[in-house]
C-alpha cells in the first residue's frame, strides 16, 4: 500500500478544519496508524505524545473499530473515546463519566483517512484555576457527571468509591442543590407583581418607511423594506446594532420584544455589555477563555437547536428547543433583578439566575448577528422599570449530607464549555467554595444566642484565646497563615522589609507583629507616618537637629531614627518622602549611620527597618517620582497584605475582636452579633478594608441600645464609593496562555513573584495562567524564579 497522501485531496479538506482551535487533525492508515499531523494544538501535547506512541483505535472503546474505520468515513459516525485520553494537563484528578473526545473519520485516497478528534474540555483550565475548591459537573436532571479530587476526598474519608457518587442524584449528596437554588430564586421574582413598565422603543417596520430606532456598526448591511428592517450580514464577524439608548444602570430591569418574520435564516440575538461595543472584551462572544468579558449574549446556539446564554466567553446556561420554521416569532428577552429570561411566542425557554449580575455601574442593549445570515425584523418594543427592592440575591448556602457537615458556597453559576460543541449539551459546571469554618461559627453563635446556654460561654472563652495568642494580626484563613508565616520568618532575620497593599489592610499592624517577634521585640517601635508630616519638617522629624541649625532650632532635637536605635523603624507611606528625604534616606541605609541637620558628629544606630506603601513603588520608580537605588535598598524581604474582601473567612474574628475591644471602651456590654448583622458583613465588599470593618463596629457599638449588634446597626457606605486598588486584570488566550502576559510589564512579574517568596504555581494561579505559560516569560524576560525566594 502506497504512503503517499494526495496533497490536493488534503488542501481541500484544510480550509474546513483551519478554525477548529479545539481539535487534532491528522492523517492516518485503515488500521489507526498516525501517518502525519495536520493540527498540533500546544495545549495538546499530552495527546499528541500518546497518539505517536499508539494508533488511534488502541483509544476507542469498541474493539470492532478496527476493521470498520472505511465504513465510519462513509457513514461520518463519530466514535466515543476512552474516557482517560490525556487531553489537557491538569493539577490534579478529575473523575467523569463523561468521555473527553470523539473521532470521526474522512476517507482521501490509497486507503488513507482524515480523524479529526475532537475534545469536549473536560480539563477546563479556566476551571482548574479553582482547584483549591470543589468542582461539580452536573447534568440538566442533576445528575453528577465529572468531580475533582477535592470534590472526591470528601467521601474517601467515609471509603467511597468513585463509582458510589458519579451517574447519582446530586440530592444524595448536596441540600439545597443547585438546581434548586435557581428554582427558588425564579419563584421569588414570579411573587412579586410589577407591572409598571416605561416604553422606551416602539416601533413598527412593516409600512417600509419608518426610520430604523436600530443603528449598525461599522458595516451597513440594513435597509428598510416593505417587508421590515432587513439585516445581513456577508462579513466573517458577528455585527452588533446598538439600540439608540443611554445606558442602563445595574439596577434597571428590561423587557425587548423583536418580532422575526419567516424568511430569516437565523434568528438575532440580544448582547448585553459595558462599554464600547467595538471592544470584543466587553461583549462575552469569544471562543476563548475571557475572564474580562463582562457581558452576556442571549439567543440560539450557533448551528444547534438550543438557547443559550453565553458568559465570559462560555455558554452559561442551554435552553429548551428552539423552533426556527418559516413562521413569523416574537423573541422576548427580560432582565428581571438578577434573573435573565428568554421566549418564543410568549413560551419561556431560558429562565436564568445569575447571582453576580453585576456588569459596572451600567450596561447597554443591542442586537447581534451571526456571521453570514440574514433576518428581517418587523419591529422592536423596549420597556424599563427599576429592580425590585423586595426581591434580594439569594445567599446560594449548600450542606454537604455526610458527617462532616461541610457547608459550601455556590458562587458562580458558569457552564463548563462542553456546551460549546455539539458533543454534550447542558453539562453544567459548578464552582464550590468551602464555608464551613465559616458558617460553623455562625450556626454556633446563633445557637448559643437563642438558648443562652453554658456553650455560649465555652465559645467566648475559645475566641477571646485566639484573639489574645494572635493579637497582633488577627485572622485564621489560608491567606492570613500565608502572611504571618513569613512575617514569623522575616521577623527572625534583621532583613529591611517592605509592607505593600490597600489602604486599611493593617500594614502597621503587621510591622508591630514582625517587632514583636524579634531579637529587637524589647526596643522601642517607632513610627513615622510620612503622610501626615509636612514635607518641609520631615527631614528634620526623621534625623533630627543641632541647636542653631537653622531659624527656629532653639535646641537640640533627637530625630525618629534615633529615637528607634535598638529597635523599630516603621517608616508608612514612604511614597509621600521627597526626592531630597529619600536621598538622605539611601545614605542611611547603606551604613545605618545619621548626621544630625547641623551636626558634624557621625551617629552609629542598630536599628530594624520596616516601611510601608500603598503606592505600587515600582511604577512610581518608572515615573521617575521615587529612586530606584532606594526602592532596590528597601526591597529586601517583601509582603503583600491581601485585602479583606479577598480572605472573608477571617471577617467573623476580627469583627468579634473589635466587638470586645470597642465594647469595653465604650463602657458597654455587647456580647454578639446577629446572623442578620453578620449575613450583611460578609455580604459587603469592604473598600476600605480591616480598618473599615474596624469603624464599622465602632459605629454600630456608639449607636446600639441592646446587648447584642442587630442588622439595623450596621451602616455601610454606598456600593459606588470606593477607592480601593484595583486589581490588575488578565485576559488568557484560550489557545495559548502565554500570549496573554504579553502586555503584562516585567514588574509585575516579578512583583508578584517576590510576594509569593518565588512560587511560580502560585503567581501562575494569579495571573489566571499556566505554569508553562509562565516559564515561557521567564525565559523571553531572563526572570529566574529562584532568585525570589526569601533566603535569611
Amino acid at each position: 500500500m502506497s504512503n503517499q497522501i494526495n496533497n490536493e485531496v488534503l488542501n481541500a479538506l484544510l480550509p474546513l478544519f483551519r478554525n477548529l482551535t479545539r481539535y487534532i487533525l491528522v492523517v492516518c492508515d485503515s488500521s489507526g496508524i498516525v501517518l502525519k499531523f495536520i493540527t498540533r494544538p500546544r495545549r495538546y501535547t499530552q495527546a499528541i505524545e500518546h497518539l505517536q506512541k499508539n494508533s488511534i483505535v488502541s483509544l476507542f472503546k469498541r474493539e470492532d473499530i478496527v476493521t470498520s474505520i472505511a465504513d465510519l468515513a462513509k457513514t461520518g459516525e463519530p466514535v466515543t473515546l476512552k474516557e482517560n485520553f490525556p487531553f489537557c494537563d491538569v493539577t490534579e484528578p478529575f473523575y467523569t463519566s463523561i468521555p473527553e473526545a470523539v473521532v470521526s473519520f474522512y476517507a482521501i485516497d490509497n486507503g488513507k483517512f482524515i480523524a479529526l478528534i475532537s475534545t469536549s474540555e473536560i480539563g477546563s483550565p479556566f476551571l482548574y484555576n479553582e482547584h483549591k475548591n470543589h468542582i461539580l459537573y452536573l447534568d440538566e436532571k442533576g445528575v453528577i457527571k465529572g468531580v475533582n479530587q477535592r470534590f472526591f476526598s470528601i467521601f474517601k474519608e467515609s471509603h467511597h468509591q468513585i463509582g458510589d457518587i458519579l451517574d447519582k442524584q446530586i440530592n444524595e449528596f448536596l441540600s439545597p442543590t443547585p438546581i434548586e437554588i435557581q428554582k427558588e430564586y425564579i419563584t421569588r421574582v414570579d411573587k412579586t407583581k410589577q407591572d409598571k413598565w416605561n416604553i422606551i422603543i416602539e416601533q413598527n417596520y412593516n409600512n417600509g418607511n419608518a426610520i430604523p430606532i436600530i443603528t449598525p456598526s461599522k458595516h451597513d448591511h440594513s435597509s428598510t423594506m416593505e417587508s421590515g428592517l432587513v439585516i445581513e450580514n456577508t462579513d466573517n464577524e458577528i455585527l452588533h446594532f446598538p439600540l439608540q439608548i443611554k445606558p442602563f444602570d445595574v439596577n434597571t430591569d428590561f423587557s425587548l420584544d423583536i418580532v422575526i418574520k419567516g424568511n430569516a435564516t437565523d434568528d438575532p440575538l440580544l448582547c448585553i455589555y459595558s462599554g464600547d461595543i467595538s471592544s470584543p472584551h466587553n461583549i462575552a462572544y469569544q471562543n476563548g477563555f475571557d475572564l474580562s468579558s463582562r457581558g452576556y449574549l442571549i439567543g440560539r446556539q450557533y448551528d444547534n437547536p438550543h438557547s443559550m446564554i453565553k458568559k465570559t466567553g462560555f455558554i452559561a446556561y442551554s435552553g429548551d428547543y428552539v423552533d426556527i420554521q418559516d413562521k413569523d416569532r416574537k423573541l422576548s428577552f427580560t432582565k428581571e433583578n438578577h434573573l435573565l429570561s428568554m421566549s418564543i411566542n410568549d413560551k419561556n425557554v431560558i429562565r436564568w439566575y445569575d447571582t453576580d449580575f453585576i456588569l459596572t455601574e451600567n450596561f447597554r442593549l443591542s442586537v447581534a448577528v451571526r456571521k453570514r445570515t440574514k433576518c428581517t425584523i418587523g419591529s422592536i418594543h423596549l420597556k424599563t422599570r427599576k429592580s425590585s427592592t423586595e426581591v434580594q440575591p439569594i445567599s446560594p448556602i449548600i450542606r454537604l449530607k455526610n458527617q462532616n457537615h461541610q457547608t459550601f458556597l455556590l458562587n458562580r453559576f458558569y457552564t463548563a464549555p462542553l456546551n460549546s460543541s455539539s458533543l454534550y449539551n447542558n453539562i453544567e459546571a459548578y464552582v464550590l467554595v468551602d464555608i464551613s469554618k465559616i458558617q460553623g461559627h455562625i450556626d454556633q453563635l446563633t445557637r448559643n444566642i437563642k438558648a443562652k446556654t453554658q456553650e455560649e460561654e465555652k465559645l467566648r472563652i475559645r475566641l477571646k484565646t485566639i484573639e489574645e495568642r494572635e493579637s497582633t494580626f488577627v485572622g485564621s484563613s489560608p491567606a492570613a497563615e500565608s502572611v504571618r508565616e513569613k512575617a514569623r520568618i522575616i521577623a527572625n532575620s534583621n532583613a529591611t522589609v517592605l509592607i505593600q497593599g490597600e489602604t486599611g489592610t493593617g500594614k502597621e499592624i503587621l510591622a508591630q507583629f514582625i517587632h514583636k517577634n524579634s531579637p529587637s521585640r524589647n526596643g522601642p517601635f517607632v513610627k513615622v507616618d510620612c503622610s501626615t508630616l509636612p514635607r518641609d519638617l520631615i527631614e528634620s522629624e526623621l534625623f533630627g537637629h543641632e541647636s542653631g541649625a537653622f531659624t527656629g532650632a532653639l535646641r537640640r532635637k533627637i530625630g525618629l531614627i534615633e529615637q528607634a536605635n535598638r529597635g523599630t523603624l516603621f517608616i508608612d507611606e514612604i511614597s509621600n518622602l521627597s526626592t531630597e528625604t529619600q536621598k538622605k534616606l539611601l545614605q542611611f541605609l547603606q551604613d545605618f549611620s545619621i548626621y544630625r541637620i547641623g551636626g558634624q558628629k557621625k551617629i552609629k544606630l542598630d536599628i530594624r527597618i520596616i516601611v510601608a506603601s500603598n503606592m505600587d513603588l515600582q511604577k512610581m520608580v518608572r515615573d521617575g517620582t521615587f529612586r530606584e537605588d532606594l526602592f532596590h535598598r528597601l526591597y529586601v524581604a517583601s509582603i503583600k497584605l491581601p485585602p479583606l474582601r479577598s480572605r472573608k473567612e477571617d471577617l467573623l474574628l476580627l469583627a468579634n475582636h473589635f466587638l470586645r475591644i470597642m465594647s469595653s471602651a465604650n463602657s458597654k456590654d455587647i456580647t454578639s452579633i446577629s446572623p442578620e448583622a453578620l449575613k450583611i458583613l460578609f455580604s459587603y465588599n469592604w473598600p476600605g478594608n480591616v480598618r473599615e470593618l474596624k469603624n464599622v463596629i465602632q459605629r454600630a457599638i456608639l449607636f446600639s441600645q441592646n446587648s447584642e449588634l442587630s442588622a439595623k446597626d450596621i451602616e455601610l457606605l454606598p456600593a459606588d464609593f470606593s477607592s480601593a486598588e484595583k486589581p490588575i486584570q488578565i485576559t488568557p488566550n484560550r489557545t495559548n496562555l502565554y500570549h496573554s502576559l504579553v502586555n503584562v510589564p516585567k514588574e509585575k512579574i516579578e512583583e508578584l513573584l517576590s510576594g509569593n517568596n518565588g512560587n511560580v504555581a502560585e503567581t501562575a494561579r494569579q495571573l489566571s495562567v499556566t505554569t508553562r505559560g509562565l516559564y515561557l516569560y521567564f525565559r523571553k524576560h531572563g526572570i529566574e524564579p529562584s532568585s525570589f525566594r526569601l533566603k535569611i
